[in-house]
Order: structure tokens, then C-alpha cells, then sequence
């Protein structure tokens, strides 16, 4: 399981450092900021090392297009492997905002289960939303979001960071009404 990830010298970043990982791991951020690269660099650093698993969202719609069922398929696709990695770039897609919570509670689960570390990505606040729910009520800090976006800094303007929010600054972020994506 990684704890931390650095990459330098990519197409996307020429450096970037997330100095904390979690068991189950959200990236959120604007359009073009590398959340798939991301994902693909992740996959690039577990190569070889332990197995990893890209959950594919075409192959998860072929059959009935429930939301219950792309679930059903996700968790299916992650129980392919255990202590490996599962990457899920656009977790929400096709999904009703009401079984996000449901959702992210089964992921968990998995994740313990199996002995998975899980990366996926998203652009939904309902998503963020269920995801901090469920993360809150883990008391072993699984639950880990990184916004990646540019620096504020004015010696580094257009490098991209990584704003890294446990369970509870994730909980009391979303609380307060501050945007986390």
C-alpha cells in the first residue's frame, strides 16, 4: 500500500507531491489538471510491484444501466485481486446522487476486505459528499481527498499541488460550506 506518492519529471507536473495516502483515496480538481494522469502515474509506480486493476466504465455499462448495477460491477471488478491497487477514474458516472453514500460505504467495505488501496476521481459534489460521510465514521483514517490544482504561491504560479484533506477537514470543510473541488 503506498503511503505517500512523489513524481517528478512527468508531461503533467514537474514535481508533485501527495505527502499522504489513505486506504481509499478521492481526487478531485478542474478539468486539465492531471487527475487521470495521475491515476496512469499510479499505475506506472505499482507496476510490477502489486497488482493493479483499472476498473473501465465502458465495461461496466454493458448490461441493464442501473446504478445499482454499475456498483454491483465496480465491486466485482475490485474483488478481482486482493492487496493491489484499484484505480476508477470518474467513480460517479452514471450514477443517482442518492446511492453515493451506499456506494462509497460498499467501496470501504472492499477496500478493508480485500486488502485494496482505491484511487478514483471525480468532478460531484454529491460524490464528495457521500465519500465524507462515510470516511467520518472510519476511525482509522481510510479516507483521504486531494484537490489537485495550481499553486497559490507567486514563486510557483502554475505548478500543480495537491491539497491533501483527512475525514475530518474533509467533514468540517464541506460543513462550512468551502469548496473542496
Amino acid at each position: 500500500m503506498l503511503d505517500s506518492l512523489e513524481i517528478n519529471d512527468s508531461e503533467m507536473w514537474e514535481h508533485l507531491k501527495i505527502p499522504k495516502l489513505g486506504r481509499v483515496n478521492l481526487i478531485v480538481g478542474q478539468n486539465g489538471v492531471g487527475k487521470t494522469a495521475l491515476l496512469e502515474a499510479i499505475q506506472r509506480t505499482t507496476i510490477n510491484k502489486t497488482p493493479c486493476i483499472w476498473w473501465d466504465r465502458p465495461f461496466a455499462v454493458r448490461g441493464p444501466d442501473t446504478g445499482e448495477y454499475r456498483v454491483q460491477r465496480l465491486l466485482e471488478y475490485a474483488g478481482y485481486t486482493t492487496s493491489g491497487v484499484l484505480l476508477a477514474d470518474g467513480i460517479e458516472d452514471g450514477l443517482h446522487y442518492s446511492i453515493m453514500e451506499s456506494m462509497w460505504e460498499r467501496v470501504f467495505n472492499l477496500s478493508k476486505a480485500r486488502d485494496i488501496q482505491i484511487f478514483a476521481t471525480t468532478h460531484s459534489i454529491d460524490c464528495i459528499v457521500g465519500f465524507s460521510n462515510v470516511a467520518i465514521t472510519k476511525k482509522d483514517g481510510s479516507g483521504v481527498l486531494f484537490r489537485l490544482g495550481k499553486s497559490a504561491r507567486k514563486s510557483n504560479k502554475e505548478a500543480i499541488t495537491a491539497t491533501v484533506f483527512n475525514a475530518e477537514e474533509l467533514h468540517t470543510a464541506i460543513q462550512t460550506g468551502l469548496e473542496v473541488r
